[in-house]
């Protein structure tokens, strides 16, 4: 029964190309045999007319009902699948787990959003991680001049109103994954390729989850459980200026 149905879905977008086409042929046949005319005169026309239709609308019915009830999506790049999922323009909660916050900040200034509450993990070398690459004390510095920089954006962005509240939190372990959070229902992540050279990751695919699925409701608590506990249990603050 499978490999009739495999079989079927191989050829049915033909099938539906195939009555057209005899449809077409027949009524051009017509003008010419006075039998065939007599048939598409009476009942043939709506014969054929109803199975392209009924063709037509079952191809397109598994396809765009698969589409929507897809688990993850793939995305076109980083920016654009943030700029996808955050087309809303109200959000009450947005909680990013980043390494440097730098491609999710592109994001957000791209998409002009308004967020109630952001709360925000972003990574800090710590002494015992500068220990494992001593030669790259420059690009260590740099990088957290850079995090430095992307944070003080983030409160300008507060400060325009963009953001009602915003929570900054950092860890000191090396990231393996990333990931954005949008008011429980919607996820996007992605996984770090690691690397000797500091700062230790590359990026790599990225993804869209939707809690319109099991599997995605399933996901996005267990990423909201990760954040909450990283926030909790390893979240360290800066300074006294990161909540505000």
């Amino acid at each position: 029964m499978n490999q009739i149905k495999t079989l079927w879905d191989r050829i049915e977008k033909y099938a539906i190309y195939g009555v057209l086409l005899t449809f077409f042929a027949l009524e051009l046949m017509s003008a010419f045999i006075p039998a065939i005319a007599s048939f598409m005169d009476t009942c043939g026309a709506l014969v054929l007319i109803a199975t392209v239709l009924l063709f037509l609308f079952r191809y397109l019915d598994e396809r765009l009902s698969a589409r929507s009830l897809a688990d993850i999506f793939l995305t076109p790049g980083f920016t654009q699948g943030c700029v996808d999922i955050l087309k809303k323009k109200k959000h009450k909660r947005i909680e990013i787990f980043a390494h440097t916050s730098f491609m999710y900040l592109l994001a957000f200034q791209e998409s002009n959003i308004i967020v109630d509450e952001l709360k925000l993990l972003l990574h800090r070398v710590d002494q015992a991680e500068a220990a494992h690459s001593p030669s790259d004390e420059w690009r260590r510095e740099q990088y957290e001049a850079e995090i430095d920089r992307l944070v003080k954006i983030w409160f300008e962005l507060r400060q325009e109103g963009r953001i009602q509240t915003l929570t900054i939190k950092y860890y000191s372990f090396d990231p393996l994954y990333h990931f954005m959070m949008l008011d429980g229902a919607k996820l996007h992540f992605g996984l770090f390729k690691p690397k000797r050279d500091f700062p230790g990751t590359d990026l790599m695919s990225t993804y869209i989850v939707s809690s319109e699925t099991s599997l995605g409701r399933t996901l996005i608590h267990d990423f909201k459980t990760e954040f909450d506990s990283v926030w909790e249990e390893f979240g360290f603050s800066q300074t006294t200026e990161d909540v505000v």
